[in-house]
């Protein structure tokens, strides 16, 4: 199939059908719900999602007319479709080995067709392709089907974290809907065939079973086991340097957690404190010595530095940039920049500097970030305290530190950076707007 057949009637009937099963499967877990106020968020959510990720898809391919990286992913699925229909070991044969040009030719022919040769010479993207394929076999290889399933994983993966936040009851249930399904930005990159979708999901899926090591009203099982393992794996072959923002806040916000559970206020406050002096002393001597880079960690950061350059020296990116003036590429160097990139992952493109209506739209949640910011400022000494001592406060704000840091310093696209940021804006949103239910109640309602 080829980009115009994007649309075709085949296309569009095999979508409708996968549309209207979607859709079936979403209504019967909202009955099957009914006796959960919770579950009134469900659909709203899930045709939110299923119409950013269709507007997705149309923006790329008809509006914009080059297809984007989404008609490359679909164009990879559909030669992978039909490697599977022509020859189901070679299919298996691509899922479970790394791509090669060896392969490339062994597996792939004029009959099969061949998939488009920047994602299959980048493992991440490839792998993504891979992952939808599996149940691209059941839709013909619709781009409209396609996109309908990642609309209902992506549906299904945010729900789960408003599940999740719910717990807590920091905030009111229409601002949890709000911070975690329906944010424009997040919802429309994230919702489609894209690698952004599979990312989100996977990290809003991971942090649902892991908090279940935590949460009272919940018993980890194997089953929590298996899929934290899954949703790593994940995501260590499509973002590696997305695990390493996430493991050191999970660490600390854990140890948070279990320290909470202790009764004596003395010994809980002991260790709290030197939890945080650990951390502080710890990233000092990161800064000053750079020796905790080393293996896994180093790599992490060269692999970072490597996309920054990428992203600001090759022709090829077209869109506006932005610059940090980095000239050192050393832990200290780059670390030394890491207030101005997190300052441009949370509240940048401004108004100023939105070119189109793409980054207008993220220039205005960004406009909303930064007077939710200030408001905050103004009554940070009241709500702080409570952030700090809150175990999925605290791994929020700290991801969103380290995250935003990643992602504002190896961007320099603007297009690139509101794809990259959209893991830290539920979080981010989460903290700005939480407050302790036992001093500030009426915000709850």
């Amino acid at each position: 199939m080829s980009l115009q057949e994007i649309y075709a009637a085949e296309d569009i009937a095999m979508g409708f059908l996968w549309i209207i099963l979607t859709t079936i499967l979403a209504f019967i877990i909202k009955s099957n719900h009914s006796d959960n106020a919770d579950y009134k968020w469900f659909l709203p959510n899930f045709f939110f999602k299923l119409v950013m990720g269709l507007f997705f898809g149309y923006t790329f391919v008809k509006i914009l007319g080059y297809g984007g990286d989404t008609a490359a992913y679909w164009a990879s699925i559909d030669k992978l479709i039909n490697l599977f229909f022509h020859d189901p070991s070679k299919y298996l044969n691509e899922l479970l080995s790394t791509p090669n040009i060896n392969n490339l030719t062994k597996n792939f022919n004029s009959a099969t067709g061949y998939p488009p040769g920047w994602i299959y010479k980048e493992p991440e993207s490839y792998f993504v392709a891979k992952v939808i394929s599996v149940v691209g076999l059941f839709t013909n290889g619709s781009f409209i089907a396609l996109t309908a399933i990642c609309s209902f994983f992506a549906s299904l993966a945010s729900f789960r974290l408003f599940q999740l936040i719910k717990y807590y009851r920091f905030t009111s249930d229409f601002w949890m809907a709000i911070a975690t399904l329906f944010i424009p930005t997040v919802a429309f990159w994230c919702s489609g065939i894209s690698k952004d979708t599979l990312i989100l999901g996977g990290f809003y899926l991971l942090l649902f079973h892991v908090f279940a090591l935590l949460q009272k009203n919940r018993k980890f099982t194997l089953k929590n086991l298996f899929f934290i393992l899954l949703y790593i794996y994940i995501i260590l072959n499509i973002r590696p340097f997305m695990v390493y923002a996430i493991i050191p806040p999970l660490l600390l916000s854990f140890g948070l957690g279990y320290v909470n559970r202790i009764g004596s206020s003395i010994v809980s406050n002991f260790l709290k404190g030197g939890i945080f002096l650990a951390t502080l002393v710890g990233f000092f001597y990161i800064i000053s010595t750079g020796d905790l880079f080393l293996d896994g960690a180093q790599e992490t950061l060269d692999e970072v530095a490597i996309v920054q350059q990428d992203f600001a020296n090759n022709v090829t990116y077209g869109g506006p940039k932005y610059d940090l003036n980095i000239t050192e590429f050393t832990p200290v160097g780059m670390l030394s920049a890491a207030p101005l990139a997190v300052f441009t992952a949370l509240y940048r493109p401004f108004l100023t500097e939105a070119q189109g209506p793409l980054l207008l739209l993220s220039a205005l949640e960004g406009l909303f970030f930064i007077i939710l910011t200030i408001y905050f400022l103004i009554k940070g000494p009241v709500h702080w305290r409570f952030i700090v001592n809150h175990e999925f406060l605290l791994f929020s704000l700290l991801f969103v530190l380290f995250f935003g840091f990643v992602v504002g310093f190896s961007s320099i696209l603007f297009n690139v950076l509101i794809r990259f940021k959209a893991p830290i804006l539920c979080l981010f949103l989460l903290v700005l707007i939480a407050r302790d239910p036992n001093k500030d109640p009426k915000k709850l309602t």
